[in-house]
């Protein structure tokens, strides 16, 4: 029980706001990472019987990433596609499942909308982002439905300086501006606010068109939290709205078919409560109450996507001899209202489950029991679970073998939307991994993880009778995908570096053919160097070619490059350029991708 204590602890100190005033970066680098978002609850890196990526405020602010899609892309085992520029239709591949396969959530509050599974995340500001979490692998027993290839967890940003401000311009005319205040009261409040807006023309999203597809985005992020004895209670607030151009198809003088420019407006929420008391020295209480909201408005057509969801949760974290143990209850409502190519529905859909996992340390022996009982409203109930070993054969040196099932439930437009099925069940998935994690020596850490993971029931839409040319979802396809992750990261007082060569094969069993937009092979690298007042860092990304349609896409590697210079302090100045060698190369078979592009920022900090 004491090293369970200890964990507790050190997330605490590791997470604090004024860590880096008091530890070098180097020394920051070296303490062993604290994830809460493997087993939901703090333990390091190490500890954890999974693969778990964790990316750090200081990590963020180097990157100088406009959106989410610039800092997950490094990743290793993250695939990220977009069909063009900022706000278009972008995917996340985690070990190369489905793109409405990774949970993503945002403080323990999932986003993932109920019409097409798959999160949005380009709406997400990085200046309101604390740390983000990625656990790679399936984590529906702790979950729930989406997380069979991982989950994503962000953490917003609930303490940093008095105030900062910032504003930013380059290719593309984009501007944005923002300013973020944190301030602590005597009585132990915390307060904090930030508000960022931003601009871009883009760029013409389709090859062979010059239309360009802009996207605006104003995002709001508003925190208050307070102490009561053993209880803090805490309140957070999310909102994101603005518009996206984006290229569609106009029949109207057939045969001939022209491409015009349309748009949409969006608009995200998310309001969490969260109550966490420590009710004894060995029982935690956690109970957080969600509401999502996520709307979707196309202006030239009536459709739209809406989707309400409110979400209870009461989870305990009980310690006992070895024994960690986590139970919660998880009460979930989904409001769904669509309209796409003339089928609307509008459904509320009713989701419960029952969680319970035993986390058991003996010496250099890990144990992790885990399963979920989930009551779904259309298909009933569903069992997932999971068992996970792991030894530690010399303090620098951690293995883990682990066997995990998981599913993703059918989405409202699965089930109620064009070609809609109400008779379709959960997609689900059995897998298997092992993997080492060794600390060389203070400066040095390798990692490697294998995995096999077997998915069944994926739905796809067919054909219902030969030459009929009605289409409708049905659990027809199965999925095989094996993999081998390896990474390796050096952090010295002025430098850190970080490798990650990821080699999977993601194969249809059903038609014998690779899962599309799914590299084999990647090879991600960033160096981040500092000399006096400058910062430099540079970032390298290779992919193989992938299966597409109408036509394959070609492997191709982009490097960029940021530098920032404090000059007093109060200001610092940033610059990055993207995409250094003009590489022209696809992520999606028809679209552009961001040609050689620079932009400028100017910080402020009070």
């Amino acid at each position: 029980m004491k090293s369970h204590f200890i964990t507790a602890a050190a997330f605490f100190v590791a997470s604090s706001s004024f860590a880096s005033d008091i530890l070098s970066e180097s020394q920051i680098a070296h303490l062993n990472t604290i994830t809460v978002t493997a087993t939901r609850s703090a333990q390091t890196t190490d500890e954890a019987l999974a693969s778990v990526t964790v990316i750090s405020r200081q990590q963020i602010e180097q990157m100088q990433a406009s959106d989410l899609t610039d800092i997950l892309r490094y990743v290793s085992g993250v695939e990220i596609t977009r069909s063009g520029g900022p706000g278009q239709i972008t995917s996340i591949f985690t070990r190369g499942t489905e793109g409405d396969h990774t949970l993503v959530l945002v403080d323990g509050m999932k986003i993932n909308p109920g019409t097409l599974g798959s999160a949005n995340i380009s709406y997400l500001h990085p200046d309101n982002i604390e740390r983000i979490e990625v656990v790679k692998g399936p984590r529906s027993t702790l979950y729930g439905s989406e997380a069979i290839g991982g989950v994503i967890q962000i953490f917003t940003r609930q303490t940093g300086p008095a105030f900062t401000a910032h504003a930013t311009a380059g290719s593309n005319n984009t501007k944005e501006a923002g300013f973020q205040t944190f301030h602590k009261t005597q009585q132990g409040s915390r307060l904090g606010f930030s508000l960022n807006n931003s601009s871009t023309d883009g760029f013409p999203a389709l090859q062979g068109s010059d239309i360009k597809t802009g996207h605006d985005n104003l995002s709001l992020n508003a925190t208050a939290a307070h102490t009561l004895g053993e209880t803090e209670i805490k309140l957070n607030l999310i909102h994101n709205e603005g518009n996206t151009e984006y290229l569609a198809e106009d029949y109207s003088n057939y045969p001939t078919i022209a491409i015009i420019k349309q748009d949409q407006d969006f608009t995200q929420q998310a309001i969490n409560l969260d109550i966490d008391t420590q009710v004894s020295d060995r029982w935690l209480s956690r109970i957080k109450l969600g509401l999502f909201n996520d709307e979707l408005d196309q202006n030239q057509s009536p459709d739209f996507a809406h989707t309400r969801r409110t979400q209870l949760e009461w989870q305990n974290d009980y310690f006992v001899g070895d024994h960690a143990l986590t139970a919660g209850i998880s009460l979930q409502r989904e409001a769904i209202e669509s309209l796409s190519f003339g089928t609307g529905f509008d459904e509320t859909l009713d989701t419960h489950a029952l969680f319970l996992q035993d986390n058991i340390q003996i010496g250099k022996h890990s144990l992790v029991l885990a399963a979920r009982v989930t009551d779904h409203e259309t298909f009933g109930q569903h069992n997932t679970w999971e068992t996970s070993y792991g030894y530690q054969a010399t303090p620098d040196l951690n293995l883990y073998a682990s066997i995990a099932t998981a599913f993703r439930a059918p989405s409202a437009s699965d089930l109620y939307g064009y070609g809609g099925n109400t008779n379709l069940q959960p997609e689900t998935s059995k897998n298997y991994e092992v993997g080492a994690k060794y600390q060389i020596n203070t400066t040095n850490h390798v990692s490697a993880a294998a995995f096999y993971n077997q998915i069944d029931n994926l739905i796809n839409f067919v054909e219902t009778a030969p030459f009929s040319g009605i289409y409708q979802g049905q659990n027809v396809d199965k999925v095989l995908i094996q993999g081998v992750e390896l990474g390796h990261s050096l952090s010295l007082d002025n430098l850190n570096w970080s490798t990650s060569v990821v080699i999977q094969s993601p194969h249809n069993e059903v038609t014998d053919t690779s899962l599309l937009r799914r590299a084999h092979r990647t090879l991600s690298s960033s160096v981040s160097y500092r000399v006096g007042q400058y910062r430099l860092r540079t970032e390298f990304i290779a992919q193989s070619s992938k299966k597409d349609t109408p036509s394959d896409v070609a492997g191709y590697g982009i490097i960029n490059l940021t530098v920032s210079k404090q000059l007093n302090q109060t200001f610092t100045i940033e610059g990055k350029l993207l995409n250094l060698t003009d590489k022209e190369y696809e992520q999606v078979s028809g679209y552009n991708t961001q040609g050689r592009a620079g932009f400028v920022t100017l910080k402020a900090v009070l």
